[in-house]
């Protein structure tokens, strides 16, 4: 009885080495800090992230939730704060993109401060480019280049479903 569960247990210890994932031979490139820095000088009419590694992103109203829309406009600070459709800033993390972590907003209004019902709070979006991974190849990430919209601010604008062009 003991000779089998030895065998047993010495047949069930390399399946469990055998399920590793294959990615996890796979490694990031060294250069690819370098090579989206260059990308950021090169190509022009686009965001990039700040890659800057010596500090980790945090947002700086944690406190703060979209729901938190204040009444009356603000006079004093960041302009999320002053603005008719203030904004919170939101850290996003994702493994599978280069630079992996970024921050976007959220605003904290439907309707604008000081406005009547035709406006309303707007999301900016800036297209930005990051990098994706794909595939791995000869142990090796395989990234490649991806424009997402990132939410930037918030602008105060007419409702769609009010404004209609005035016709000539």
């Amino acid at each position: 009885m003991m000779i089998s569960v030895i065998l047993m247990s010495m047949l069930v210890v390399p399946s469990y080495i055998y399920a590793a994932p294959l990615d996890s031979i796979c490694q990031i490139p060294n250069d690819l800090h370098d090579h989206y820095k260059m990308l950021s000088k090169t190509m022009k009419g686009l965001a990039f992230l700040d890659i800057n590694t010596d500090s980790s992103l945090s947002p700086d109203d944690d406190n703060k939730t979209p729901e938190d829309c204040p009444k009356e406009p603000q006079t004093k600070g960041h302009i999320k704060d002053r603005s008719t459709c203030p904004w919170i800033e939101i850290k996003n993390k994702r493994d599978d993109l280069f630079p992996s972590e970024w921050m976007s907003t959220k605003c904290r209004c439907s309707n604008c401060i000081g406005r009547n019902g035709a406006y309303s709070c707007q999301s900016v979006f800036t297209p930005t480019l990051l990098l994706k991974r794909t595939v791995c190849k000869n142990g090796t990430y395989v990234y490649e280049r991806i424009i997402k919209e990132i939410r930037t601010g918030c602008v105060c604008a007419y409702t769609a479903s009010v404004y209609q062009p005035v016709s000539n």
